[in-house]
């Protein structure tokens, strides 16, 4: 038998428990109402009362962190190895403190109408919003952006990725407003997403790529740069793939490019059924998958606009995954006349080195032979989304990349690795590249879906 001072720490221990899970079903009940004053996310402020409360959650997840196995979040069921306890105890820590923050504060984001106008945080700089119909597939469906700049610049169109918005690519927007270069600079909100709307229709890839291009030509745009990130770039590929004349350069982040281990991307799988949907629905299931997916703990502000942001139409990305399963992304696009080898413009692939989901060597000894013109940067001590991750270091190769001119940018074309290294990432080009291990023990987190859903979505 346990001594009673063992026996009082369990009942503690598993007290705590409870009260996160009661917290949590409390949250994903609660009708979040009361628009923000501003959607600005600078005017998003922990207190600092706030910040001790949640520096002491990040210290009992971590008391109970080491080679744990217990029900808590969300009745999500979680086994760890021990080389994955540190990660995990800084991931609850960190979900933790969001969702403490939404339940004492975070409100929803007020919806934007057509012509409405946003200063942006940094620049100062003013962003006109607005909405355009496409209907060739039938279904109308209203497609949300915002803009800025002169008409007559040379165009950057931003297309964000899987739980996100806009503002994927806020920072971004924002740092080119203020350089010396005038782009009139487009930031989308992919069908199905943020302002978008999410009716029916077709949400297979391929053909929301053709959708889009649609919309380009309604905007009367006729060259332009593409900069999009993870699913976004699902588009990308067949954009510029089928219309390699009309795109100016291909910036790609995040984005396997014809090879997945498919357990370490268990979404693909869970988010095209009814059950794995409700999981994206729910704020306190996106900020768990936020801290999850990020190397360094994102800025409260960061975190709480992108959850606000996503929950604005959280079911899309359910529709795509249903229409577009991972094996046909990787088919489309390997061979000599798949997707990739066909792309006959000037390509940056930009990669966070630590993303867990999709591993540095999916990259980084084989990027540069799989399209005609290609240059690769990786941001350090960075994971999935890079953007928000490290905006400045991103902000500065988009607009490195984007200053480079386009006839400079062919001469160069890379014949081997060292000469596809694009200055300003974290790699020195005189070093070749390694593959670190990422103990495949710290997925475990996720299901493999491999016919059971209900732990992971009851």
């Amino acid at each position: 038998m346990g001594s009673p001072e063992k026996k009082s720490g369990g009942r503690l221990k598993y007290v705590f428990i409870v009260l996160v899970a009661v917290g949590m079903k409390i949250l994903n009940s609660a009708v979040l109402v009361e628009p923000l004053k501003s959607v600005a996310v600078g005017n998003i402020v922990e207190p600092p009362e706030l910040q001790n409360v949640t520096s002491g959650l990040t210290m009992v997840m971590k008391a109970l962190g080491a080679k744990a196995e217990f029900l808590a979040w969300a009745k999500i069921r979680v086994k760890y190895k021990k080389e994955g306890s540190g990660f995990m105890s800084r991931v609850f820590g960190e979900a933790l403190r969001a969702n403490w923050y939404m339940l004492t504060q975070m409100k929803t984001l007020p919806r934007v109408a057509e012509g409405d106008v946003e200063v942006m945080q940094e620049s100062g700089k003013e962003v006109v919003h607005h909405f355009i119909t496409e209907r060739s597939t039938g279904v109308s469906h209203s497609w949300h952006y915002y803009e800025a700049g002169p008409k007559d610049g040379e165009v950057v169109v931003f297309l964000h990725g899987m739980l996100q918005t806009t503002y994927c690519f806020y920072h971004q927007f924002d740092n080119l407003l203020k350089g010396g270069k005038k782009y009139r600079l487009i930031n989308f909100d992919i069908k199905g997403f943020g302002h978008s709307s999410t009716y029916a229709g077709n949400y297979m890839w391929s053909s929301t790529a053709d959708q889009f291009m649609n919309i380009i030509d309604q905007l009367g745009i006729e060259k332009l740069n593409l900069v999009c990130h993870d699913r976004g770039c699902l588009m990308g590929d067949y954009m510029v793939r089928r219309h390699n004349e009309r795109f100016l350069r291909y910036i790609r982040a995040q984005q396997f490019l014809d090879f997945v281990e498919l357990d370490r991307s268990p979404q693909g799988k869970s988010f095209s059924t009814t059950e794995g949907c409700y999981t994206i629905g729910r704020p306190t299931k996106i900020a768990f998958a936020f801290s999850f997916a990020t190397y360094n703990q994102l800025p409260l502000p960061e975190l709480v606009r992108s959850i606000q942001e996503h929950m604005l139409n959280p079911y899309g990305g359910c529709r795509y995954f249903a229409s577009s399963p991972f094996e046909k992304d990787v088919s489309d696009r390997e061979g000599p006349n798949g997707l990739l080898a066909n792309i006959n413009v000037p390509v940056l692939g930009l990669w966070g080195d630590r993303d867990l989901g999709q591993p540095r060597y999916y990259y980084d000894t084989t990027a540069w032979e799989k399209f005609p013109n290609f240059r690769l940067a990786f941001i350090p001590d960075t994971s999935h989304f890079t953007s928000i991750e490290n905006p400045k270091v991103f902000s500065d190769l988009v607009e490195s990349f984007l200053n480079v001119p386009i006839d400079e940018l062919w001469k160069q074309k890379p014949t081997n690795w060292k000469e596809a290294y694009f200055p300003g990432g974290s790699f020195d080009p005189n070093v070749e590249p390694n593959n670190p291990e990422i103990p495949m023990g710290v997925m475990n987190i996720f299901p493999t879906f491999q016919g059971n859903y209900t732990e992971w979505n009851s």
